[in-house]
């Protein structure tokens, strides 16, 4: 299940990151018991400007 879990995010972020950061938010989120707090923004990636498709105004 791990394996597809990171087969699936590997695939919906090619193109839109960059290795490296996918690479180190995998290795974080797989030591997450042993993260210290002060590491905790490993967990975070940041998108390029642009990366992401602006949608239509809603309710929420």
């Amino acid at each position: 299940m791990r394996d597809d879990i990171i087969r699936k995010l590997l695939t919906m972020t090619d193109g839109i990151t960059t290795t490296r950061a996918s690479d180190r938010f995998l290795e974080a989120a797989q030591d997450l018991p042993r993260l210290p707090a002060g590491e905790l923004h490993r967990l975070t990636i940041a998108l390029p400007a642009g990366a992401l498709a602006t949608g239509k105004p809603g309710i929420l």
